[in-house]
């Protein structure tokens, strides 16, 4: 499957993506920012951010993503016969060790 037709399938799936997660991040109070100020996104924002990846994506294998949204192309290979068209909404615990004392993010990263 070339690139294009890639994207196709992951645009598809888009709509009813961005309509799930929505409300997850109303929910968790999850921001945006922009220039002008922090918001909740909608879900013409989500659709368009995803739009956006989609279209930023070149060669498969390949995952493009921010605020907490991600899309990745994972072509067939010798232990997987299909193509995989993936959109993901993620939320992430991150523990961060290092020279200044340790660090822990709690909270889903709020930004885009």
């Amino acid at each position: 499957m070339d690139i294009e037709q890639a994207k196709a399938h992951l645009r598809e799936l888009v709509p009813e993506f961005a309509e799930t997660v929505q409300p997850i991040y109303e929910l968790l109070g999850w921001e945006w920012r922009t220039e002008d100020k922090p918001f909740i996104p909608s879900v013409g924002t989500i659709m368009e951010c995803l739009y956006g990846l989609i279209d930023g994506l070149e060669e498969p294998p390949e995952r493009c993503g921010t605020g907490g949204l991600s899309v990745e192309i994972q072509p067939a290979n010798e232990f997987d016969a299909c193509d995989n068209f993936i959109l993901e909404f993620k939320l992430q615990h991150t523990y961060i060790q290092g020279e200044g004392g340790h660090s822990t993010s709690k909270n889903p990263r709020r930004q885009t």
